[in-house]
């Protein structure tokens, strides 16, 4: 694209009826040394293109669906901290967001809003038909909800996600052109039905909508959700249990272009998968959001970028967007310490997600000296994997550690300890080196390490804080749980029909004897083949106070508004 092209397409792009309000390019002063090993600029220098998108994006008509499953388990039952069950606080945060929705209907009567609500537990129980909210609504569904009393059984999450499936296709059927999404929330282990985690996400991975996955409490099967959900959030305690809701509506209605993507020209662009291109697939962008992401380029003053989108406030169809060219050089440190910090947080996160599954032991038959031999080697192998994916651990948990440490001097040098994202920064690492260690549960530590990775890369609005889980003795807490680790993490390749073990998180050094009856749970985890590896770290002098703030460093002002608005601590 020669240089008239491109100027003449920001011109156009300047239009006030496009919702990008400023896109720009900075890239980092080269006179401005970096701290030791923080980006190797080999492959050229960094940069960020900054994004901040119009806050006045109107609702674009149609109609809308919010489909929504609900735990009705026994668990649900449990009492929090508050005196409320955990089934109360659900509760209340389904209220406000109908209130919310209801409030955000009659606001934009060119958006027809729809709610359907069931609890599941080993069976599917309506709880809210499908409903076209109104003021003249709003307070019986807000009354059926509070007063629907728990069916109090075992959680098969197979059903749920059919039925939610089911409900969003005869939606679409009739309403071919609508916006659906669906949002599956539980707080403990799937136990009755389908329990593979590949299975299930066959049941909704194909679907022409979202179906996002929120799991509350420490108990909730976290590798099974992020497996599952096309996004997946963790709520760590039920206070908040309205907080990352409130950002899937805002991210739900108020879209401001559609099918977006950002192309990078002489240059590259960090993509979601943690490779670099010249093209990154955004999806939405909303309303009132502002993103930065990372670029980098070996001749910075050349570069552009090109934002790709249909605009949902006209009839246009995909279209440049906006454009910037090359702005400035200046100190990105802090920039780079955010980049760093993602890619370490998805290091960790394949780290936690890597599926260690024990070979089957062999049956007896006639050819059992054989299969004992092929299974011996078999198993040899299987050690030799645990060793060293406790060593690629240990050698992450220490790259982590080092990096916090020099996070933290830059922060204390340049006045930043109380700056916000620093704050969340050095928040985030700290956490995720702790569920490297033995601080969290296996399964504590996969939703904690998920959960900060998916924030700081998407920037979102919502972040879990880790402080109360941090606060529960670290060895005692594993220990307790060792046996509850998770059987579903086997992939399709591992599957042998209905006699598999249909998975294991982490597999133990000597499988039984014996095949004991396939259930949902797995053996307990690699605890002491790591105990050696990881215990003297646990006490070493990496200190940190968490914060226990759940709105993160990037939260825009729409997106606030809206996660206070269902916040279940708002009373029913």
């Amino acid at each position: 694209m020669s240089a008239f092209d491109i100027e003449s397409q920001t011109t156009l792009a300047k239009s006030p009826a496009l919702p990008i309000e400023n896109l720009s390019i900075e890239f980092h002063d080269p006179s401005v040394a970096l701290p030791p090993n923080l980006y190797d600029a080999a492959e050229g220098q960094f940069g960020i293109v900054k994004m901040t998108v119009r806050a006045d994006i109107t609702i674009p008509s149609g109609v809308y669906l919010v489909n929504m499953e609900k735990d009705g388990s026994g668990s649900m039952t449990t009492t929090t901290n508050d005196g409320r069950s955990r089934d109360d606080h659900v509760k209340a945060t389904i209220c406000n967001a109908i209130r919310a929705l209801t409030k955000i209907a009659t606001e934009n009567p060119q958006a027809q809003l729809f709610i359907k609500l069931a609890d599941f537990d080993t069976r599917v129980y309506p709880v809210l038909a499908l409903t076209q909210l109104s003021d003249e609504n709003v307070e019986q569904l807000i009354s059926i909800v509070t007063n629907r009393q728990l069916p109090n059984n075992s959680t098969n999450i197979e059903l749920a996600l059919r039925n939610s499936v089911k409900s969003c296709d005869e939606f679409l059927a009739e309403n071919p052109d609508a916006h659906v999404i669906s949002v599956v929330t539980t707080d403990g282990e799937a136990n009755a039905g389908e329990c593979n985690k590949f299975k299930l996400q066959d049941i909704v991975k194909d679907r022409p909508y979202p179906t996002i996955c929120i799991g509350y409490g420490a108990g909730h099967n976290a590798d099974l959700l992020i497996i599952v959900g096309s996004s997946y959030f963790y709520v760590a305690d039920f206070e908040r249990a309205g907080e990352p809701i409130g950002e899937i509506l805002q991210n739900f209605l108020y879209i401001a272009l559609e099918k977006s993507e950002l192309q990078i020209l002489n240059g590259e662009i960090l993509r979601e998968d943690n490779t670099w291109g010249d093209k990154l697939c955004i999806g939405n962008i909303i309303g009132g959001s502002a993103k930065t992401y990372s670029v980098r380029s070996k001749d910075p003053e050349t570069i552009h970028a090109l934002c790709y989108g249909k605009n949902t406030q006209t009839s246009q169809a995909t279209t440049l967007a906006e454009s910037a060219a090359f702005t400035c050089y200046k100190d990105l440190t802090r920039d780079i310490y955010r980049h760093k910090t993602v890619e370490l947080l998805s290091q960790a996160r394949d780290n936690l997600a890597l599926d260690l599954v024990p070979p089957a032991h062999p049956q007896y038959s006639d050819d059992y000296a054989a299969d004992m031999e092929r299974y011996e080697g078999k198993f040899v192998a299987y050690e030799e994997l645990i060793k060293s994916h406790a060593e690629q651990k240990k050698t992450l948990r220490d790259k982590l550690k080092v990096f916090f440490r020099s996070m933290k001097e830059y922060a204390k040098d340049k006045n930043m300890e109380n700056e916000a994202l620093m704050k969340q920064l050095l928040d985030d690492v700290y956490t995720v080196w702790l569920s490297l260690g033995r601080r969290f549960t296996q399964n504590e530590a996969r939703a904690f390490t998920q959960a900060k990775y998916m924030c700081n890369m998407r920037q979102l609005s919502n972040n879990t804080s880790a402080r109360s889980a941090s606060q529960t003795p670290a060895h005692g807490m594993r220990r307790q749980n060792a046996g509850l680790q998770r059987q579903n993490a086997v992939s399709p390749a591992y599957a042998n029909d209905d006699d598999s073990q249909a998975g294991a998180g982490v597999g133990p050094l000597r499988p039984p004897m014996l095949m004991r009856t396939p259930t949902c749970m797995s053996h307990p985890g690699m605890e002491d083949l790591e105990e050696g590896e990881i215990a003297e770290d646990e006490e070493d002098d990496l200190v940190h106070e968490l914060t226990d703030g759940a709105v993160s460093a990037y939260a825009t002002q729409p997106t606030l508004a809206l996660m206070r608005e269902v916040s279940s601590a708002r009373s029913v």
